[in-house]
């Protein structure tokens, strides 16, 4: 590869990864100043805990909703115009909350205590509902983006290194809301902490919409997989060129909807943010009310737990990348464990004992943070990047449905029960998510390698009589061979099917190639007699049997069989041009695996069929 190439890439990839990590940082801003802000809205303007954690789980429960919707949005649209938009709109409804007690004339919105009305009180909430929406929108391109632009190799790192965004903005604007404006001009100066906020993630739109390409190509560089010197030996995603709107849907539906490990990881996100939102969420609040400390104390320790997040997600993401092969899933049932193990010490400790409490609650967010940064690799890395927005989607709705417990049920506990039942409770929860990490100890690292699918077609093309078996690359694989492994998975392929032929009874052992473009298959292919290309947009077997009639023993038959997100249409087209002929399978849209092999079985009965009735006929 071209030094220059490699320079430019290394640029572009930097800026990429400060430009997202500065803009979701920002979008932290403009949400997590709320959490901040609580105890000087239950003062100032009376609302309950159970008002104040209704609006965290109505909040949540969209956001979570918001994630899903944009996450299938992402993968088809400008990632960094969706991240912007975003951005800017949270900001606007951060502005119109801090302006609410300026349309008290207007709307009546304060009694006579100067206390919050209902109308006041369902303002706020509906534009904190708003928000919810509009925060949704960046995380999906944020996780696009990082999957297009970051090496394989380097993923989980720099998956890390942006994460900890989350931490720089939750701790700062903590600092700035908590520490400086409330302690410093009294609660009653609430309203700035969203103005300030607000005006910064204004700014940060406009970065991110100016800073920030959606794609290498963009700026005509290689993909990051093409420059990856360190990957290593697997199959590897190359993103679709572009997906019909079924070819896509199906993709997903294979990748996501019915991907176990996706569900598993998705589910467990649901057990990390009870943890994380405790923390976060309520973190202000319980340690000034159950453990005696004051706001400006308080803040601070929640502004240093984010801090010390940062070092837990740099260290997560390392010692994954070091220890464990890539599988983060590892390095996430580590953090949750410990976080929960944090959890269930602090609800011991007497609440005399701050400074223990304090140190606690600091070391849980260290070890949340880990599988809160990770979890997003994980599902692109299971899903594949081309629907990595997608997975994290799904994920995203259920983290977020957690605040419906963090929220609204943590708020009524604390209420009715104490500090003390939302730690028992979160605790409980907490190990039920380390069970669920647990069970996919053992997975893969992702969902590009793939060769337990090949290596079956293998064995049954040969078992099936298949000549020949070659491997090739198409605008839409799902996957494409390493280079650098090539020879490596060519001599492992060539012993399955010798071992397939040995299996089966054959005297001949297919030969296993891999060949570099879609061009050199279909120039092959046209060494043969007849070639076959089952195509989902044909229909009828009339056709199908027609061409099959015309085999005669003896011919050389080449099978063509596209990937999952289907043939382009253009290589479709070159394929006609090169005399293949397009047959239907049935009415049944047929996995890849399934194709080749279905159309084995029809090929082979037919040439058995024909040969037997020679046979017969020849016999005096």
């Amino acid at each position: 590869m071209d030094q220059s190439v490699k320079k430019k890439y290394n640029y572009w990839q930097w800026r990429t990864l400060i430009i997202l990590m500065i803009g979701y940082a920002l979008f932290y801003f403009v949400r997590k100043n709320f959490s901040i802000t609580m105890p000087a809205l239950e003062a100032e303007l009376g609302i309950s805990k159970v008002k104040l954690g209704l609006f965290l789980t109505l909040h949540g429960i969209i956001y979570g909703l918001s994630r899903f919707i944009n996450g299938f949005i992402a993968d088809r649209v400008s990632r960094k115009k969706m991240m912007a938009a975003g951005l800017f709109l949270s900001a606007l409804v951060n502005i119109f909350i801090g302006l609410s007690p300026e349309m008290n004339g207007l709307f009546n919105f304060m009694d006579g205590e100067g206390k919050a009305t209902m109308g006041m009180v369902a303002f706020i909430g509906s534009l904190w509902l708003i928000n919810g929406y509009t925060q949704g929108m960046g995380f999906p391109p944020c996780g696009s983006l990082m999957a297009h632009w970051i090496k394989p190799s380097e993923l989980a790192t720099k998956q890390a290194i942006w994460n900890s965004s989350h931490s720089i903005g939750a701790s700062l604007v903590a600092f700035l809301c908590g520490t400086f404006i409330l302690n410093h001009f009294s609660y009653s100066a609430w309203q700035w902490c969203f103005f300030v906020p607000a005006l910064l993630a204004i700014a940060g739109a406009v970065l991110v919409l100016f800073g920030l390409k959606d794609t290498p190509a963009s700026v005509g560089l290689p993909d990051p997989e093409e420059i990856d010197d360190n990957a290593p030996v697997k199959e590897v995603v190359t993103e679709p060129k572009e997906f019909t709107d079924f070819a896509y849907k199906r993709f997903v539906k294979e990748m996501v909807f019915k991907n176990p490990i996706v569900w598993i990881l998705a589910t467990s996100n649901f057990f990390i943010y009870i943890i994380r939102f405790t923390i976060l969420d309520w973190g202000a609040t319980f340690l000034t009310q159950d453990r005696g400390l004051s706001i400006q104390t308080a803040s601070t320790v929640v502004g240093i737990t984010e801090v010390l997040g940062i070092v837990g997600t740099l260290l997560a993401g390392w010692a994954t990348d070091k220890f464990f092969g890539s599988k983060a899933h590892r390095t996430c049932l580590i953090g949750l464990a410990s976080a929960t193990a944090c959890f269930i010490l602090f609800w011991l400790t007497p609440k005399e004992m701050g400074g223990l409490s304090v140190a606690l609650i600091i070391m849980a967010s260290f070890f949340i943070y880990m599988p809160q940064a990770l979890i997003g690799i994980c599902l692109s890395n299971q899903a594949t990047k081309r629907v990595a927005s997608s997975a994290n989607g799904m994920a995203g709705i259920l983290g977020y449905a957690s605040t419906a417990i963090s929220g609204l049920v943590f708020g009524a506990l604390a209420d009715k029960f104490g500090w003390n039942s939302v730690f028992e409770v979160a605790i409980a929860l907490g190990i039920v998510g380390v069970i669920l990490f647990a069970i996919i100890w053992k997975a893969p690292a992702d969902g590009y390698a793939k060769a337990d699918k090949l290596e079956h077609v293998i064995q049954k093309a040969t078992e099936l009589g298949a000549y020949e078996i070659a491997a090739f690359p198409s605008s839409r694989c799902v996957m494409r061979l390493d280079a650098a492994g090539a020879q490596k998975k060519l001599d492992r392929w060539q012993k399955i099917a010798a071992s397939a032929a040995a299996q089966s009874g054959r005297g001949r052992i297919p030969q296993v190639l891999a060949l570099p473009s879609f061009a050199d298959a279909v120039k092959r292919a046209a060494g043969c007699e007849l070639a076959l290309l089952p195509y989902e947009n044909e229909r009828g077997m009339a056709a199908t049997r027609e061409v099959m009639e015309r085999i005669a023993p003896g011919q050389s038959v080449g099978i063509f069989i596209g990937p999952e997100g289907g043939f382009d249409p253009s290589e479709i087209a070159l394929a006609k041009e090169e005399g293949m002929h397009l047959v239907s399978l049935g009415k049944r849209i047929l996995r890849t695996e399934t194709a080749g092999l279905a159309t084995l079985s029809i090929l082979m009965y037919h040439i058995e069929s024909v040969s037997e009735a020679e046979e017969e006929r020849d016999q005096p």
